[in-house]
Formats: C-alpha cells, structure tokens, sequence
C-alpha cells in the first residue's frame, strides 16, 4: 500500500539516484546560496546599528573567500 510509503532524508536514495556529481553541485550551490543569506543578515545588522562598520566587513570578506572557493569549484566539477 503506497499510503504508507513514507520517504524522508535517511531513504530518500531508496527512491530517488542522484550522480555524484550532481550531488556535489547541489551541496556547492546550497553553500552558495546560504553563505549569501549570511551577508545579507550581516547587512541588516550592519544598518540596525549591531555590527561595526569594521566587523562587517571582516566577516563579510571571510564570506566572499568563501564564495569564492564554492565557484571555482562549481566551474571545476561543470567542466569536468
């Protein structure tokens, strides 16, 4: 009976195949994308007057190395 199929984060490959590339895409994007929401929550701490001028950008420029690693390595695995 399908009412009981239940699929969740520990069966998921159960059902569904994802390549190893694709999946490494996924995560990479994923980091990208949270690493981005950090920024502009650091942005919106920055204006409410919580973060320095100077701990914004320090933490912000952490960040961008970040993002900058995740890009390379997404046009690393796109080119493979």
């Amino acid at each position: 009976n399908n009412s009981r199929l239940r699929i969740g984060f520990e069966n998921f490959r159960d059902f569904v195949e994802i390549p190893a590339k694709e999946e490494q895409m996924m995560k990479l994007i994923i980091m990208d994308s949270t690493l981005d929401d950090i920024i502009f929550s650091l942005k919106k701490a920055f204006e409410k007057n919580v973060l320095s001028f100077d701990e914004t950008m320090k933490y912000i420029r952490k960040i961008s190395k970040e993002i900058f690693i995740i890009n390379f390595l997404k046009i690393e695995i796109s080119e493979e």
